[in-house]
């Protein structure tokens, strides 16, 4: 045999063995997956912006929503639908009526939302709901 061809061979070879490695590999990986563990963090991440969206006032969130798609964003990836929002929604508006102001008066009656907001979306309420719609919604 020529060493040309037996060179050309050889090539072809390498060559096939690299993409089947790389068809492998692509099956492997899933792209656009999102893990269970990724969605839960999702839902509870739009429970804190649902949190401090609602509990700000109405000209503030005007603004926050023109320059920020958070909620809409976490709602399409963490795969919500409007049971499990109605069900945070019911919780939201627990948390921010226990909102307070501080009792400190350097504070000036400031309201600490942003840590109760996050203190709420990693509460054994949320998990609880969130866990669950993803048992009976999603199936893995």
């Amino acid at each position: 045999m020529d060493i040309k061809l037996k060179i050309i061979i050889m090539k072809l070879i390498k060559l096939k063995f690299i993409m089947l490695i790389l068809f492998m590999y692509s099956c492997g990986t899933k792209p656009g997956f999102t893990s269970r563990k990724d969605i839960i963090e999702y839902r509870k991440q739009y429970a804190f912006s649902d949190c401090f969206r609602k509990a700000l006032d109405k000209k503030t969130r005007k603004k926050i929503d023109k320059i920020d798609m958070s909620e809409g964003m976490l709602f399409d990836i963490g795969n919500l639908d409007i049971n499990i929002t109605k069900k945070i929604d019911s919780l939201v508006k627990i948390a921010i009526d226990n909102i307070k102001p501080s009792q400190i008066i350097d504070n000036g009656n400031r309201k600490p939302i942003i840590a109760r907001c996050l203190d709420f979306s990693n509460s054994k309420e949320v998990k609880k709901i969130i866990k669950k719609n993803i048992r009976t919604n999603l199936k893995w």
